[in-house]
């Protein structure tokens, strides 16, 4: 029932809420599947305009949030993903509001990509790709597979 954190201003699951989809404003993690289900649902089929404000707003709060995140880390790349990242209101509130905040006062303002990758996976394929694919990786002979060391 808060209303303090991003989940509920920025996320599918505060869309369907605002949106009376969901009665509970309780987050339940066990029930993110169904999340998804009715968010999808809603999405390619109601294309009213209460819907369409909850999205841009969603997107504005997350690119307002963002922001001001990127302004402490400087990131190269935001990677906004979900099934939100595919919904046009959505992009549109979250490129206008990026495009009027703070960081265009900054050199190296980072950019930003819209994927429908899950947000698991999104999130596994960006520590792999910064510790796997890394050239900070450095393996020695002293590690490998197995936890032992070789014998030459």
């Amino acid at each position: 029932g808060r209303d303090d954190c991003l989940n509920t201003v920025v996320s599918g699951w505060s869309v369907l809420v605002r949106s009376g989809r969901i009665k509970d404003r309780v987050f339940r993690a066990s029930e993110i599947n169904r999340y998804a289900e009715l968010l999808t649902q809603m999405l390619t089929t109601n294309t009213n305009d209460a819907v369409s404000a909850l999205s841009y707003d969603a997107g504005k709060n997350l690119a307002e949030a963002t922001a001001d995140v990127c302004l402490m880390l400087n990131p190269g790349l935001v990677l906004v993903v979900g099934a939100l990242a595919a919904n046009p209101d959505f992009i549109d509130g979250f490129q206008t509001a990026w495009d009027g905040s703070r960081l265009g006062d900054i050199s190296t303002m980072p950019d930003y990509k819209f994927d429908t990758t899950p947000n698991a996976a999104a999130a596994a394929h960006l520590a792999m790709a910064e510790f796997f694919f890394s050239p900070k990786l450095v393996l020695s002979d002293a590690h490998v597979l197995g936890g032992g060391t070789q014998h030459g």
